[in-house]
């Protein structure tokens, strides 16, 4: 590949939103998300084992809210929380360009420009709807789908990052 592929997009609260959430599912392997569906599940069938058996007390109320709020009410809360503190940002809803080419990427804003070598990005963990590219552990940036023109773009852009980032995994 010998041009640069450009690809851009609105920084929404949405896509703000989205890329949080594989953020998180890159970071929790699945293993520890079906133990917490799991123990969400025990909570629940704690509690109303204990009504059962003892009638009402703290445990038969605790365990169930519990376990109810991890299973349904987390990532509506989460959601939530997002789009509150978006409202808030400097950054909201700035247009966002992406210049991937052989030597480096390049992300501008109306605000903002940077520049990073590959050698610069730890990881990248492609999403079903993006990809996330790791400078650290801590920090990174999301490249949505959408802001890419083409199919032929979104695999051009897919073996860039394989090519040239070590770390390239799917998320499960």
């Amino acid at each position: 590949m010998n041009q640069e592929i450009t690809a851009s997009y609105v920084w929404t609260a949405d896509e703000l939103i989205r890329a949080r959430e594989h953020h998180g599912r890159a970071q929790c392997r699945p293993a520890y998300r079906a133990g917490l569906v799991f123990l969400s599940f025990m909570a629940i069938l704690a509690g109303w084992c204990n009504y059962q058996t003892h009638g009402w007390s703290v445990l038969t109320v605790l365990a169930p809210v519990g376990g109810t709020y991890f299973l349904l009410l987390r990532k509506q809360e989460v959601r939530w929380v997002l789009r509150r503190h978006f409202k808030k940002r400097p950054d909201r809803n700035l247009h966002v360009t992406w210049t991937l080419g052989e030597d480096a990427l390049q992300i501008k804003t109306g605000e903002s420009e940077s520049k990073q070598n590959w050698s610069q990005i730890a990881e990248v963990r492609k999403a079903r709807n993006g990809f996330l590219l790791y400078p650290n552990d801590s920090i990174f940036h999301w490249l949505p789908m959408t802001a890419l023109a083409s199919e032929e773009d979104r695999n051009q852009v897919e073996k860039l990052l394989q090519g040239k980032v070590k770390d390239f995994a799917n998320i499960r």
